[in-house]
């Protein structure tokens, strides 16, 4: 399992409202990022983890808490391993 604190100081940088993040606060319905928000986000993941991010699904589930962005991140890292030779 990877350490989610990376992820949350990713968030908390591109964050719009100004209050503290926890692992399992909501994060599109509380309006703590919007949009432009995960395009800043994604963008920072795939460079800072050096991955391909594959969006399967409903993009609001994989930004719904830093906890499924998260597990997401692990998600494709793992996929990308598994894919090298």
């Amino acid at each position: 399992m990877m350490d989610c604190e990376k992820i949350r100081e990713i968030v908390v940088s591109a964050k719009v409202l100004n209050v503290e993040v926890g692992l399992q606060d909501e994060l599109l319905n509380s309006g703590i990022i919007d949009s432009f928000s995960i395009m800043t986000i994604s963008e920072e993941i795939r460079q800072q983890f050096q991955v391909e991010l594959q969006f399967e699904g409903s993009i609001r589930d994989v930004f719904s808490t830093i906890e499924q962005l998260c597990q997401f991140v692990e998600k494709n890292l793992q996929r990308q391993a598994d894919s090298e030779p």
